[in-house]
């Protein structure tokens, strides 16, 4: 197995709209396939990793996707109610104290408290033995920088007591390379390739987190085959005929695409020097499902 996928954290992060939840589905679907016990986490107000695998999300319980692939979505207001129990150890003293409104509504002025919760969620479950690996779909760009920085900021803010008790076990396995690893999930493309280049430098220089891979998503075909490259420069007797026409113009679409792909690939190289795992565009899937099923074949051989 990849060494970076050995972790028992795997954090996923990327701008909005780069394929990073279908990429955390992906590596929990190729890494369940592998015989580990997956837990896929979703940091957002309603899950899509079960609904991809035609089952309800819930933020109560994990939801079981196939064989050893289970996933949930983390929600604040349960986060909260269970580490209270944890500490109360009586649902009726919780519900007297966090259910009582004047409590919940000063619980809401406390900075970053939703993003506490979240992060306490996480460490809880990674340390609970209960799964070979948490896999987490990284709230977006500058939100996941806030949410994973948040353990940093209070155990040097808070010298003692409760609250850097856990911040500090917290930081300790974000910050622990033999425990957790964050890869970086984007597109050959401008902007993301530029908030991929600024995420790559926070990461580094505010949170501390280990990083892994790269992860470029939806890359168009490297080259053409010989046929191909024929029918693109028109050098056959049919060039005439309006089908092979229309497929000149989506081929040649498809080359200058890859072109200019390759040249942010270049960028990228040369400013977030991170390994690249190169993933594919996939035109034949026709839903959400399959283009996960490809991407975890694309990705299986990492967890060989």
């Amino acid at each position: 197995m990849d060494d970076s996928l050995k972790r028992p954290l795997i954090l996923v992060e990327g701008k909005g709209g780069v394929g990073k939840t279908s990429v955390a589905a992906a590596l929990g679907l190729a890494l369940a396939r592998a015989g580990k016990r997956v837990l896929v986490l979703e940091v957002s107000a309603e899950g899509h990793v079960p609904v991809v695998f035609g089952k309800e999300a819930s933020a109560k319980a994990p939801v079981a996707l196939g064989e050893g692939l289970f996933a949930q979505t983390l929600k604040p207001d349960d986060c909260l109610e269970e580490y209270a129990l944890i500490k109360l150890h009586f649902r009726a003293l919780y519900r007297l104290i966090f259910k009582n409104p004047i409590i919940r509504a000063l619980m809401r002025m406390v900075p970053a408290m939703d993003e506490l919760l979240i992060i306490g969620k996480i460490e809880h479950l990674v340390r609970s033995g209960e799964w070979d690996h948490v896999i987490v779909d990284a709230p977006v760009t500058g939100e996941g920088i806030l949410l994973f920085m948040l353990p940093r900021v209070i155990t040097e803010a808070v010298s003692r007591g409760p609250l850097h008790d856990d911040a500090a076990r917290i930081r300790s396995l974000l910050e622990d390379p033999a425990r957790c690893v964050m890869h970086l999930v984007t597109l050959a493309e401008e902007m993301p390739a530029e908030e991929t280049e600024q995420l790559h430098e926070a990461m580094l220089d505010q949170v501390g987190l280990p990083l892994g891979r790269l992860i470029v998503d939806r890359l168009y075909p490297p080259t053409l085959a010989a046929r191909e490259r024929e029918l693109l420069s028109g050098a056959t007797s049919e060039r005439r005929d309006e089908c092979l026409q229309d497929l000149r113009e989506i081929l040649g679409f498809m080359a200058r695409r890859r072109e200019q792909q390759e040249r942010y690939l270049a960028r990228l190289s040369a400013r977030v020097p991170l390994e690249q795992r190169l993933l594919p565009e996939v035109f034949h899937a026709r839903d959400e499902r399959e283009v996960v099923e490809a991407l975890a074949l694309s990705l299986g051989a990492l967890t060989a």
